[in-house]
């Protein structure tokens, strides 16, 4: 019988974020989402700036991660990200803040500009940030 599970792990530089066995995951790659199952084939992609979550005994479990790759192999899916933070540590105030701090000069940069791609990673996790407090908050 096919496992209905597999071992997923978050890694960061300065941290194991998550480490253990899940359903399925949802994982922010750099052209879109991806998602993977138990039994997923073997493959290795960029992974983008968003919102990951993941199943774990009927539950879900959310994080924010950026920039780095994801592997699936063997059965086992790794994610490797420069920055990761679970939904619970995300500050809102601080993430909206950031957002309306860098939307206007992300808007006027030039992509050719040596600084575009650091202003652009910066202003995606900002969003990213305020998404995961969007999906894991109820609205009253």
């Amino acid at each position: 019988m096919a496992s209905k599970e597999f071992m997923f792990r978050i890694l960061t530089p300065g941290a194991e974020l998550f480490s253990g066995m899940v359903t399925d995951v949802v994982i922010p790659a750099h052209d879109g989402e991806a998602g993977v199952l138990p039994l997923h084939k073997d493959m290795i992609s960029l992974l983008g700036t968003g919102v990951l979550k993941l199943v774990k005994d009927g539950d879900d479990y959310w994080f924010v991660v950026s920039s780095g790759i994801f592997e699936v192999r063997g059965g086992e899916v790794t994610v490797l990200a420069e920055m990761g933070e679970p939904a619970d540590v995300v500050d809102i105030e601080a993430a909206k803040a950031e957002e309306t701090r860098l939307a206007p000069m992300f808007a006027e940069k030039n992509s050719f500009a040596e600084d575009f791609e650091e202003f652009k990673v910066a202003y995606e996790r900002a969003k990213a940030r305020i998404e995961i407090h969007r999906r894991t908050h109820s609205v009253h």
